[in-house]
């Protein structure tokens, strides 16, 4: 498993440029962009391994329409595998492999989205994401599309002047 740190160098793009001033749907996108590009370069081994972690960068519905398998996210397996009565050895083995297994996808799982919440909050100033953090927890309980949603809904109004509908549309 690897620490948040040694996740970000892994990325091709471990350093993003800082959005100066109110994010706005000119750096929002390309923010999304670098962030999704990061998150298909890791290596886990899910259900759907060509799109990887892009799961924690796009909805759920639009994460659908480029994936036949419908993603779901690890859950914990727990501190300690279930190891029933009477089992024998070879079924011990069996689920405590299992068990390693699942723990270490998980944790790789929560590890990426800590980073990628890691260079979001080194990309976006924290006058624009403080409405998320909790006087506890700080950004613990926000994921990094829980930040995108809120970044998308709050500045990245498209601005028909400055020329994003047109460049939107010649995509």
């Amino acid at each position: 498993m690897a620490s948040t740190d040694c996740i970000i160098k892994s990325f091709p793009h471990p350093t993003i440029t800082p959005i100066v001033g109110q994010p706005c749907f000119e750096t929002i996108t390309p923010l999304k962009l670098l962030l999704s590009t990061n998150a298909t370069s890791v290596t886990i081994h899910l259900e759907n391994s060509q799109l990887s972690l892009m799961c924690l960068t796009i909805s759920d519905t639009f994460y659908n329409t480029l994936s036949l398998i419908p993603f779901v996210s690890p859950i914990s397996p727990g501190p300690l595998p279930i190891i029933p009565p009477g089992s024998t050895q070879l079924q011990i083995t069996a689920i405590m492999d299992t068990h390693k297994h699942a723990a270490s996808i998980f944790k790789e799982f929560n590890n990426t989205n800590k980073a990628f919440k890691q260079q979001l909050l080194g990309v976006v100033d924290n006058m624009f994401t403080r409405t998320l953090k909790n006087g506890y927890i700080g950004y613990a309980n926000i994921s990094t599309m829980e930040f995108l949603v809120h970044l998308v809904t709050s500045y990245g109004n498209i601005n028909i002047n400055s020329g994003d509908l047109r460049k939107t549309t010649s995509r």
